[in-house]
């Protein structure tokens, strides 16, 4: 069967599994939820080029001189009227008009080659995080206890997706195929450009701990869920196995080039063993990553570090990747191709939401039957060979020198927060963004090129649109607080630079460039 149509098949066997746990009827069909517009949306529309190119010199203004800005409107009336219209119509041409895009807007295949094609590592460049709230709930500094249970609720709501019952989250609603490939998803290194791969019919988790590799099931075929009780003891087994000898922590492999990676891929692939290993990692719902470190509870700088580029042998960042660390500290590491951050913050909302027993904002996650029985546990043991051996040695030496150039501060501001911004009738993101402005320029000087993501999810297959955030408003208020002008006047110059600042967010989230 081709390997689409077996996608296809699996996500409809999925869907008739669990959609009887539900008394309502589908909102959607589960295989057809990244490409067919259930919600109705518009598409992204492509903006004129001449709007675009306004937009853009307004960007420009406060970061150049009088007479470099105005060398640069020459650049751009020879853009608009040369390279810039034959760009534009071949946008227009090879994608579609903003009606009839390709594949689902006219940015959509170019924004998922950048990814895609990049070959740097994923580490770092493209693979964020969030480090979760600690000292909430019960057993706040039990790793195994805190793994568990975020773990099952997370499967639970992934059978929410699976089920067609993931709830729309607004008014207008947003796009939601993003959540197809939230999770039982894969980046695949090929060489030039990788590939993504779901894996609708999957059933089980994958843990990384110590260097070794566990695949767990934690679904049986009828649709039952391991019991959390299970869970945890199939996690402790699984961290005290690992706890002697390390094992070689080829999740290190997902830290290099990725040319590097798809080449020594192939090489594992050669090998029966090791391909049935990397196809149960693919195919995993969820990595869960078990950290002997840090031991000291709350220690964020330790924690974000450890979640950006830490412990690569107990990394697979080809994946989504739950991190749990030996303080009981929950933190999630994404890749980036797929998803952004909106979709990520669903999915950890409803999740601990769940784990704790409040209200998320969304209809509950459903009550599935429970197996008592231990789930099946199987060590992922690779061969590898001495060619293999020193691709690996290889990764972690590329990956320590990686680490090595990224600073990283992880600092909270206690002084003042959104809700004292919202009693001055301002935007926390808006004051925050001036906030950094003014701290460059008294650092440095000038005024920086910032960016900003804004949400273009009101658009079928919409993601994100960069929101320039660095304007002549801004730039005004940043000159009079460096220059000492009354606070009277600063104040006014702040609320331009806010109301400015919305502008610019709102145009970008419609779309508008």
């Amino acid at each position: 069967m081709d390997p689409d149509d077996l996608e296809r098949v699996e996500a409809r066997d999925a869907q008739r599994i669990y959609a009887k746990y539900y008394r309502a009827a589908p909102l959607y069909r589960y295989d057809a939820l990244f490409s067919h517009n259930h919600l109705n949306l518009q598409s992204l529309p492509l903006p004129p080029l001449e709007q675009t190119m306004v937009h853009y010199l307004a960007s420009v203004e406060p970061l150049a001189t009088a007479d470099a800005y105005l060398e640069h409107e020459k650049d751009v009336k020879a853009f608009l009227h040369g390279e810039g219209a034959r760009l534009q119509e071949m946008l227009a041409s090879d994608f579609g008009s903003p009606s009839v895009a390709f594949p689902y807007s006219y940015v959509e295949k170019l924004w998922l080659d950048q990814y895609l094609e990049l070959r740097c590592p994923t580490v770092v460049n493209v693979s964020p995080f969030y480090k979760l709230q600690d000292d909430i709930g019960p057993h706040p500094y039990d790793q195994i206890k805190r793994a568990a249970h975020f773990t099952h609720s997370c499967l639970r709501w992934t059978r929410k997706v699976v089920a067609g019952q993931l709830d729309a989250e607004s008014s207008p609603p947003l796009d939601m195929s993003g959540f197809y490939r939230m999770f039982s998803t894969a980046r695949l290194p090929r060489t030039g450009c990788d590939v993504v791969k779901t894996y609708p019919g999957s059933t089980n988790v994958v843990v990384l701990s110590n260097g070794h590799a566990y695949s767990v099931e934690v679904l049986t075929p009828d649709g039952n869920i391991v019991s959390l009780e299970s869970l945890e003891t199939a996690f402790q087994a699984i961290l005290t196995e690992s706890s002697g000898t390390p094992g070689p922590g080829v999740g290190a492999f997902t830290t290099a080039d990725r040319d590097v990676w798809a080449s020594v891929r192939l090489m594992l692939e050669r090998n029966a063993r090791n391909k049935a290993c990397l196809n149960a990692i693919d195919r995993a719902i969820l990595v869960v990553a078990l950290d002997p470190f840090p031991q000291r509870p709350r220690d964020r700088q330790v924690g974000c570090e450890n979640l950006l580029h830490g412990n690569p042998k107990d990394r697979w960042y080809d994946k989504h990747v739950l991190v749990v660390d030996g303080a009981g500290g929950l933190g999630m590491v994404y890749d980036h191709s797929t998803t952004d951050g909106h979709h990520w913050q669903r999915m950890v909302n409803e999740t601990m939401s769940d784990m704790l027993g409040s209200r998320s904002g969304f209809s509950p996650l459903p009550a599935l039957p429970v197996t008592s029985a231990p789930p099946a546990v199987a060590r992922l043991s690779f061969e590898l060979a001495g060619a293999a051996s020193e691709a690996l040695l290889r990764a972690f030496e590329e990956n320590a020198k990686l680490c090595e150039k990224v600073d990283l501060d992880a600092y909270i501001f206690f002084d003042f927060g959104k809700h004292e911004i919202k009693r001055w009738g301002m935007s926390p993101d808006a004051v925050v963004q001036l906030a950094m402005k003014y701290a460059y320029h008294l650092l440095l000087g000038g005024m920086p090129a910032t960016y900003e993501t804004a949400l273009t999810r009101r658009f079928f297959h919409g993601r994100t649109e960069t929101i320039r955030s660095t304007t002549r408003e801004s730039a005004a208020w940043v000159a009079a607080m460096v220059a000492g002008e009354p606070p009277r006047r600063c104040l006014a110059l702040l609320a331009e630079a806010v109301r400015a600042h919305g502008e610019v967010c709102a145009r970008s989230s419609a779309g508008g460039g």
